[in-house]
């Protein structure tokens, strides 16, 4: 089982996804192939969860549209910046719970990552 916050499954996919490209043994290619689909379906719910929050705090027109910005940013309400940026924040924290495994250290040290690539990947790796 993986504990891991909603903050840290954004930013591992990305460098999970560059993992799940590299040929692996089947197991390990199996087990990120399991983690990352459950890091993504964790990310739908999370991106439904970010708009209704953001609809929620936002501007919007006479007809209910949302209002944005000249470069495409949804405007939230003055009064509500601060309720807005708290919610999010509690999101982001939020801690999830993966049925897999970890990946081992040993199963990827022939791969080749920079340091921050690897800082991303520490919730999902066991040493």
């Amino acid at each position: 089982m993986i504990s891991i916050q909603l903050k840290d499954v954004i930013e591992s996919t990305e460098v999970l996804k560059k993992l799940a490209g590299e040929k692996l043994r089947g197991k390990v290619a199996f087990q990120i192939s399991k983690i990352l689909k459950k890091l993504e379906d964790e990310l739908t719910l999370f991106n439904s969860t970010r708009v209704e929050i953001i609809k929620k705090y936002s501007q919007t027109d006479e007809n209910g549209e949302l209002i944005a910005d000249e470069e495409g940013n949804v405007k939230l309400k003055e009064e509500s910046i601060e309720d807005f940026n708290k919610e999010i924040i509690e999101l982001l924290n939020m801690e999830i719970k993966i049925d897999a495994n970890k990946i081992a250290i040993e199963d990827i040290e022939n791969i080749d990552f920079t340091p921050a690539e690897m800082t991303l990947l520490m919730p999902l790796i066991e040493e």
